[in-house]
């Protein structure tokens, strides 16, 4: 099976993050089509609803989620072929001014249901949240971080998966110790924090099935966030189990800066074949350049049990 792990920015990478496009929606979607093999599991951060940045207007009809899976879902039948996949919106927060939504936060899972089933279609986002400032006024400004979780089950072999996607916090600049140390991503307490809920809601869940955890972690390799999943959490980065890039390898970038923030980690019975399609951020060879200000990242692997 193939799994793509993708921040799409809410598909506002041309607008510098100002406003969502169609034409990105497209575009991503015309990517994730090229993929061969395709995915049978991609997990998607920044993903909007209905927002005043997310159409440009409050009145219409459809959310982001929506018209994403339209626009791929033309991407099938524009050649002929039926759409294959279901998808599943996770809400993270929504930032309002009065009655109107200037924006929201949220994650989604598909699924390819030819290869797999969803055994927990009524899932509700786990809050990872834990930290949020104490004046009143600046309560609400804090975004809520999630954790989306589906069970799924391999149609051909009924072997069970665990699949959680995320999206952590910055580091947090109302605190004294991001002002004294130099490294910031990974570093921040409230990401710390965040980890530890996301590890505990982890092991709480997945028992001994075998899991996937994916997503924008807003952390480098060996920072405290990035050792305690390892560590602490006994998650398998997929990257240095295959040998793919190093510290250097870029999954963000932002201006002339470049980051390594995103990753995919396992645990349980999963044997990792490869990370093909996976490309640094800014190498125009890959079919997703410029479509966001991250990369995705794509891995093939096998259940063993």
């Amino acid at each position: 099976m193939r799994i793509v792990s993708y921040n799409i920015h809410y598909f506002s990478n041309n607008s510098k993050g100002i406003w969502s496009g169609r034409k990105p929606q497209r575009e991503i979607a015309d990517a994730l089509f090229g993929l061969s093999p395709p995915a049978d599991i991609v997990c998607l951060q920044e993903m909007e609803r209905k927002s005043l940045r997310a159409f440009r207007t409050v009145c219409q009809e459809k959310a982001q989620m929506d018209t994403f899976m339209d626009a791929w879902r033309e991407a099938f039948s524009s050649r002929g072929l039926p759409f294959p996949y279901e998808g599943y919106y996770f809400p993270a927060h929504t930032y309002r001014l009065k009655k109107v939504v200037l924006y929201t936060t949220g994650l989604a899972i598909f699924v390819h249901t030819a290869s797999l089933r969803v055994l927990n279609k009524t899932a509700q986002p786990h809050v990872l949240t834990v930290t949020r400032p104490r004046h009143p006024l600046l309560h609400h400004l804090k975004q809520t971080r999630i954790c989306a979780h589906l069970l799924l089950e391999e149609v051909r072999t009924e072997k069970k998966l665990h699949i959680y996607n995320t999206h952590l916090s910055l580091p947090s600049p109302l605190t004294k110790g991001y002002w004294l140390s130099k490294q910031k991503m990974g570093f921040g307490q409230n990401q710390i924090l965040e980890a530890r809920r996301l590890l505990n809601y982890v092991k709480k869940t997945k028992g001994p099935t075998p899991s996937i955890v994916c997503g924008d972690f807003n952390s480098r390799p060996n920072s405290p966030v990035y050792e305690m999943l390892v560590a602490r959490g006994g998650l398998a980065d997929v990257r240095v189990l295959l040998n793919e890039g190093g510290e250097v390898f870029a999954t963000a970038g932002f201006m002339r800066l470049r980051l390594h923030l995103d990753h995919i980690f396992s645990s349980g019975e999963i044997e990792w074949k490869d990370m093909a399609g996976t490309c640094g951020f800014g190498d125009l060879s890959s079919p997703f350049h410029g479509l966001s200000d991250h990369i995705p990242l794509i891995a093939q692997f096998e259940l063993k049990v």
